[in-house]
C-alpha cells in the first residue's frame, strides 16, 4: 500500500527519503531486538520472584484471602524475621468484583463491562519495614517526620528506614533509624521495604520514584510542599492514614513509569532510569532547533523540528506536557504522551500512543546541533549524531495510596491545584 502524505501520494523524493530512513533503522533494529529480549527475560525472572510474595485475588479466591490474611495486630514469622510482607490486590468495579475486560461469546469479542476499577491492596502478612523519604531543609516537614517516626517505632513497632543524609541528621535523637551505605546495600534494603512514606511535595514523590529502579512498594504521599497535586494526605491526620495502610485494604492508583535507554555506536546500551513524569529531549544551550527523527516500533513517524519533545506518562500530563499544550490524562489511562515543545509547524498537534509502543528518538543526520535528554528534569545527557534513545513503558509502576479514591483524588488535584474550568457562573435570563 502507498502511504499518504498531506492529502496525496508520496512524491519520488519523499519515497526515497522514507526508504533511506527505513534502511538506516533496519541496521540498528537487530541490536534493539536483542536488548528487548534481554529486558523481557529479566522482566519474566522478576515477575516469577514477585509472584512468590504476591497473589492477584480473583472473584473465586478473594473471600478466602480475606479470611486467611492476618490482622494488623498479628505478628507473623515474616515480621519477626524482618522480611518483606506479602500482599494481594483486589479489583472492584462499582461495588462488584471485576470480571474479565474482554470475553469471547459465540465468536464475538465484547466488553462485558467498563474496565474502570477500584484497586485495593490487602496484606498477607503484617508489614514490618517502612521507608520514609522527607523533603530537606523544611522545618515543618522535619517536625512532622520526628513525630511520625516515634509513632511508627513505638506504637506500631515498625522498622523505619531513611536515606543516609537523614540518618546522619537525626543520629543523636532517633537512635533506631536504619539506612544503607551504598547502591548495592540500597538494592538489598529495597527488597525488605513494605511501604514508603513520601513526606514533602510532588518533587519528593518524584525522588522516591528515582530511588527504585525496579519494583516500587505502595507509597503514601503526605503534603509538605507548595502545589501538592499528587500529595492528598495531610500530616495532621498521619495516624489515621498510616493505620489504614498498615491494616491493609486501602485503595491504590498504579501510576505508570517510562523506561529510557541510551544507545551509542560501538558501546553497551546505557539505562538512564525510570521517569514518573516525562522524558524530555530538548536543544539544551544551543540556539538551533532540535531535529529529531521519531520511530514507533521501528516505523518512521515524523521529524520533530522544535525546541524539544516531551514523551510523558499520564501522571506527567499535568506537568511540563500541560504547559506545552498537551492533554490532561487520568493516570489509569494506558497511554504514552507525545508532546512537541514550541514546534516550527502549525499542524504539529500532541498525540497519545498506546502504552505498548516503543519509541525511538534519534538526532537527524542533517541536524545543526546535538540534543539533550533528561528524565523528570534530572541528569541531563547529550544526544549526539548517530545516537538515539529507546523509550517504553516500564513494567514497574508507582502504586500511590489514595485518600478517597483514584477518581476523586485526581479531580480534587485538577480542580484545586490547577483551577480547571474555573470561571464566574453565567447568569440566567
Amino acid at each position: 500500500k502507498r502511504r499518504v502524505h498531506g492529502g496525496g501520494t508520496l512524491r519520488d523524493t519523499e519515497r526515497m527519503e522514507v526508504s533511506r530512513r527505513r534502511s538506516m533503522s533496519s541496521l540498528i533494529s537487530e541490536k534493539a531486538h536483542e536488548v528487548h529480549q534481554e529486558q523481557t527475560d529479566l522482566r519474566s525472572t522478576f515477575e516469577t520472584k514477585l509472584l512468590k510474595n504476591m497473589h492477584l485475588a480473583s472473584s473465586n479466591d478473594l473471600s478466602n484471602s480475606r479470611d486467611t490474611s492476618p490482622s494488623s495486630t498479628d505478628t507473623s514469622e515474616a515480621s519477626k524475621r524482618g522480611d518483606k510482607a506479602g500482599f494481594c490486590i483486589e479489583k472492584r468495579n462499582h461495588g462488584d468484583l471485576l470480571r474479565p475486560c474482554r470475553e469471547v461469546n459465540n465468536g464475538a469479542i465484547e466488553y462485558p463491562q467498563y474496565s474502570s476499577t477500584l484497586t485495593r491492596l490487602h496484606w498477607q502478612e503484617s508489614p514490618s519495614n517502612v521507608l520514609i523519604v522527607k523533603k530537606p531543609n523544611a522545618p515543618d516537614v522535619t517536625e512532622a517526620f520526628e513525630e511520625m517516626y516515634k509513632w511508627l517505632r513505638q506504637t506500631k513497632n515498625l522498622n523505619v528506614y531513611v536515606e543516609p543524609s537523614v540518618h546522619q541528621e537525626f543520629a543523636g535523637t532517633c537512635n533506631s533509624l536504619r539506612t544503607w551505605k551504598d547502591e548495592d546495600e540500597l538494592g538489598e534494603v529495597q527488597l525488605l521495604i513494605d511501604f514508603v512514606v513520601s513526606l514533602g511535595g510532588d518533587g519528593t514523590l518524584l525522588w522516591v520514584s528515582s530511588l527504585f529502579k525496579q519494583a516500587l512498594p505502595p507509597t503514601i504521599p503526605f503534603a509538605g510542599g507548595s502545589l501538592g497535586f499528587m500529595t492528598q494526605f495531610s500530616t495532621e491526620q498521619y495516624r489515621e492514614a498510616l493505620t489504614s495502610v498498615i491494616e491493609g485494604g486501602f485503595s491504590i492508583t498504579l501510576r505508570s513509569r517510562l523506561s529510557c535507554d541510551l544507545y551509542r555506536p560501538n558501546s553497551v546500551p546505557q539505562s538512564l532510569g525510570l521517569a514518573l513524569n516525562e522524558v524530555v529531549i530538548d536543544r539544551g544551550p544551543s540556539s538551533y532547533l532540535t531535529n529529531l527523527d521519531c520511530y514507533a516500533d521501528d516505523i518512521f513517524i515524523t521529524t520533530v523540528q522544535a525546541d524539544g519533545l516531551i514523551i510523558g506518562t499520564p501522571t506527567g500530563s499535568t506537568a511540563y506536557s500541560l504547559s506545552a499544550g498537551g492533554s490532561i490524562v487520568h493516570p489509569s489511562v494506558p497511554a504514552i504522551l507525545f508532546t512537541p515543545v514550541c514546534p516550527h509547524s502549525l499542524s504539529f498537534r500532541p498525540l497519545l500512543f498506546p502504552d505498548s509502543v516503543r519509541l525511538r528518538i534519534q538526532v537527524s543526520d542533517d541536524a545543526r546541533h546535538s540534543a539533550w535528554v533528561s528524565l523528570d528534569g534530572r541528569d541531563k545527557q547529550e544526544l549526539k549524531h548517530g545516537e538515539y534513545i529507546l523509550v517504553h513503558m516500564s513494567p514497574w509502576p508507582l502504586p500511590a495510596v489514595n485518600k478517597e479514591g483514584e477518581l476523586t483524588d485526581w479531580f480534587n488535584g485538577v480542580i484545586q491545584g490547577l483551577s480547571w474550568n474555573t470561571r464566574v457562573r453565567q447568569k440566567r435570563l
